[in-house]
C-alpha cells in the first residue's frame, strides 16, 4: 500500500527491530502498547513528553497518515473519489499549490486530506512508543486500534469552548467544531490548476454536486464527527501570503471572546 511505503520511509525502526535492540527492561511484551492502553510497568521506556519534545515533522506526518487512512476507510472516501472522477471534477496535481497536510495525505487520496493539528504530547508512553516504531511491518488492525484509541485526544483542538477556523479568513466555510475531524477537500474549481478557465455554468454544476456529496459524507459518518471543508486551487497562495499563517501547515483560528476583546490566536 502507498501508506506503508510512506511509513517505511519515515519510520526509523520496525517494532520487531526496536524490541530486539532495546534494553532488557523494554523487552517484556507486557510493557509494550498492544492496542488496549495497557499500563506502563516497564522501566526505561520513553515518555510521551520526550517524544513530543523531540518530535520531528516526520512523526507528526506519520500520525497524520495513519489517522487519515483510518478515517478514509471508515467513511469510505474512495467511493467519493470515484464520484468526483466520474463527474470529471479534477483533482490538483501541482505540489506547488498544495499545503503540507495535503502532500502527506496525497499518498492515500487525491482529493481529501486531514486538517487537524496533531498533538503528540497527548500520547501515553506506550502509545508514543507504538507511533515511533510503526512502519511497513506494522499490523493494519493494530494501527486502526491505535488511532481509534488516541484520535480524540491527539486531534482535538486545545480550545474546547470554541469553534476552529481552518483557513486564511474567519469565514464560516472554514469553520469546524473543536472536537470535529476536519477533512479538507481541494479540487480544481476554476480550472486554473490545469491551465484553463472553466465556464460559470460548469462551476455552478460542480458546486452543486460537491455540496450534495459533502452532505452525504457528513450525515453518514456517525459515530465519527466529520466536517468537510472545501478549498480551491487559489487557497494555498492565499495561505502563504497570510501574515498569520505559519507557512508550513494549515492554521486554525479560535474566535476571540467578545467580552474580553482578545486577539485571534493560532492553534
Amino acid at each position: 500500500m502507498k501508506l506503508f511505503a510512506f511509513l517505511k520511509r519515515t519510520g526509523k525502526h520496525s517494532p520487531k527491530a526496536a524490541l530486539k535492540n532495546s534494553p532488557p527492561a523494554m523487552r517484556n511484551p507486557a510493557g509494550a502498547f498492544d492496542g488496549k492502553n495497557r499500563a506502563d510497568e516497564g522501566a526505561g521506556q520513553m515518555t510521551a513528553a520526550s517524544v513530543a519534545a523531540e518530535a520531528s515533522p516526520d512523526l507528526e506526518d506519520k500520525y497524520r497518515a495513519l489517522a487519515f487512512a483510518f478515517f478514509s476507510s471508515r467513511i469510505n472516501l474512495p467511493k467519493y473519489e470515484r464520484f468526483l472522477m466520474d463527474h470529471h471534477i479534477e483533482y490538483i496535481e501541482k505540489t506547488s499549490i498544495m499545503c503540507h497536510e495535503e502532500i502527506v495525505c496525497s499518498r492515500i487520496s487525491k482529493y481529501f486530506y486531514l486538517l487537524n493539528r496533531v498533538h503528540l504530547d497527548s500520547l501515553t508512553p506506550q502509545e508514543a512508543e507504538y507511533l515511533q516504531n510503526a512502519d511497513a511491518d506494522s499490523d493494519e488492525r493494530e494501527n486502526s486500534e491505535f488511532i481509534r484509541n488516541t484520535y480524540l485526544k491527539v486531534l482535538k483542538s486545545r480550545s474546547p469552548n470554541s469553534s476552529v477556523f481552518y483557513g486564511p479568513f474567519m469565514n464560516p466555510r472554514f469553520q469546524a467544531d473543536h472536537d470535529a475531524i476536519a477533512i479538507g477537500l481541494k479540487y480544481n474549481v476554476y480550472g486554473l490548476a490545469a491551465g484553463y478557465k472553466k465556464e460559470l455554468e460548469q462551476i455552478d454544476k460542480e458546486d452543486a454536486l460537491v455540496k450534495q456529496m459533502i452532505h452525504e459524507i457528513e450525515s453518514a459518518a456517525k459515530p465519527y464527527k466529520i466536517k468537510i471543508i472545501r478549498y480551491d486551487e487559489l487557497y494555498e497562495f492565499l495561505n502563504r501570503n497570510d501574515p498569520l499563517s505559519n507557512g508550513r501547515r494549515h492554521r486554525s483560528i479560535t474566535p476571540p471572546a467578545s467580552s474580553q476583546g482578545e486577539k485571534p490566536c493560532l492553534r
